[in-house]
């Protein structure tokens, strides 16, 4: 996953398998700007993007209401 800036908007990119996908929704814990770009432990959710992921702490971060885009 990492965090990357487009037309002025921060967006988590998270790449699972061949598909990638984006959201603005980052938990309320985690700032775009204290993310690390990197490889994480996640859990897949149902319709696409992350549903939960283990942060750089060791702590569970849950994306309850993301609105996940699909990457072309």
């Amino acid at each position: 996953m990492s965090v990357v800036t487009a037309n002025g908007e921060r967006w988590l990119v998270a790449k699972t398998g061949f598909r990638t996908r984006a959201t603005k929704d980052l938990p309320l814990q985690i700032g775009s700007f204290g993310f690390r770009n990197g490889a994480y432990f996640c859990k897949p959710a149902i319709l696409g993007g992350v549903r939960e992921f283990i942060d750089d702490q060791g702590e569970v971060q849950t994306f309850l209401f993301a609105n996940w885009i699909e990457l072309h």
